[in-house]
């Protein structure tokens, strides 16, 4: 690290055809939708609309004012195509 007001998180997202995983360091106290703003992420997925998105560090949802500690994990969640529990009975029925 290369200052001591700093700390290391990294942005995940799970786009359906690619996981991508960027490593930034931002000032401490910096807040979720900061950090994703400043990773670039949104300029490579401009279909991500983080009002709509789900967000999450470490699995766990969180809002985008979230404050952030060393070594987050923030995740940035694609809206599901189908229900998870259709997509079983589909697949069921074909059986």
């Amino acid at each position: 690290m290369d200052n001591v007001n700093q700390i290391s998180v990294s942005i995940t997202y799970g786009h359906p055809r690619k996981l991508t995983l960027i490593n930034i360091f931002v000032e401490k106290n910096t807040i979720v939708r900061e950090a994703i703003e400043k990773s670039g992420i949104l300029n490579l997925f401009p279909e991500i609309n983080l009002e709509c998105a789900g967000i999450g560090v470490f699995s766990k949802i969180v809002e985008l004012s979230t404050p952030l500690h060393h070594r987050d994990r923030i995740e940035i969640y694609c809206p599901l195509i189908i229900d998870p529990r259709q997509a079983r009975r589909n697949r069921a029925s074909k059986s």
